[in-house]
């Protein structure tokens, strides 16, 4: 015989329960895989336990307060139209100083970017602004102009 071993030769693959040389260990590379995924998934958990307890949206909120306002047969119409107004971000701090009213005032605000044509008499725009950028002031005004001119003042549809 050659210089050879007559020993039987190890295994080589890792399914024969051997390595090759260099190999990494196949168990330590699962172990950091599984890991990665665990950290994934619990991140992607607290995600969604953050989210579920931020309670409703901006629309679900102006759908509930404009319903509560007008009532069922016109909160849909009104939703609609609050959504268009405030480009269905339904913000209720939307603000637009570019208005300009009959009047020479400047701006609408809120839900319904009810302009401040519409203040009351001796109210200043700034303190218009503050009332109207409370949803519910909004809505109430956006009611009251609604029963006195319709829908006109909002284009005259939902």
């Amino acid at each position: 015989m050659t210089g050879r071993r007559d020993s039987p030769r190890p295994p080589i693959s890792p399914l024969q329960g051997g390595r090759r040389r260099g190999d990494a260990d196949p168990s330590g590379r699962r172990f950091v895989l599984a890991l990665i995924v665990l950290l994934a998934l619990t991140a992607l958990g607290l995600w969604l336990v953050q989210r579920a307890g931020a309670g409703p949206g901006p629309a679900a909120r102006a759908r509930s307060l404009i319903v509560r306002e007008v009532g069922p047969q016109l909160g849909p119409c009104m939703f609609a139209i609050a959504g268009r107004e405030t480009g269905y971000t339904y913000d209720p701090r939307a603000t637009n100083w570019r208005d300009r009213h009959s009047d020479g005032s400047h701006g609408s605000f809120g839900l319904f970017q009810i302009g401040a044509v519409h203040r009351a008499a001796g109210e200043s725009v700034a303190a218009f602004r503050r009332r109207m950028l409370d949803p519910v002031a909004n809505a109430k005004l956006a009611h009251r102009i609604e029963r006195g001119a319709g829908l006109a003042p909002w284009g005259g549809r939902c």
